[in-house]
């Protein structure tokens, strides 16, 4: 942006700047979310802060579980967006649901043949 700060753009309430009470109410609102974000944050880091801890494998390995974890989730929000009732006009078409559905199975296809292949010897 040129020109512009973000004071100007992020409107604020009496010239103050709530978001430090915004954070500490979601806090409060969610804990169970948050203190498992900050957990996993801090494990991570202290994994990834081991001397000697052979970065390349863990990250291969973290994309992997992600990749395994995204299956789920898409399945899940291509079944809501399909939902009337919940999406109203909103709602996916059979074009992009087909796409959807095209695209978890290609996912799913590629995370099978990345769990055969990693079991093969010499990998």
């Amino acid at each position: 942006m040129t020109g512009a700060s973000v004071a100007e753009i992020v409107p604020s309430a009496g010239g103050r700047r709530p978001w430090g009470r915004a954070v500490a109410w979601l806090l409060l609102l969610t804990p169970i979310f948050f203190s498992t974000y900050i957990t996993m944050t801090a494990v991570a880091a202290a994994i990834i802060l081991i001397p000697g801890a052979p970065l390349v494998p863990i990250l291969f390995l973290t994309q992997a579980l992600n990749a395994v974890m995204l299956l789920p989730f898409l399945a899940i929000i291509t079944y809501l967006t399909r939902d009337r009732g919940l999406m109203g006009e909103l709602r996916i078409g059979a074009t992009s649901a087909c796409a959807a559905w095209a695209t978890t199975a290609l996912i799913a296809v590629a995370v099978v043949a990345l769990g055969v292949f990693s079991l093969l010897p010499g990998h």
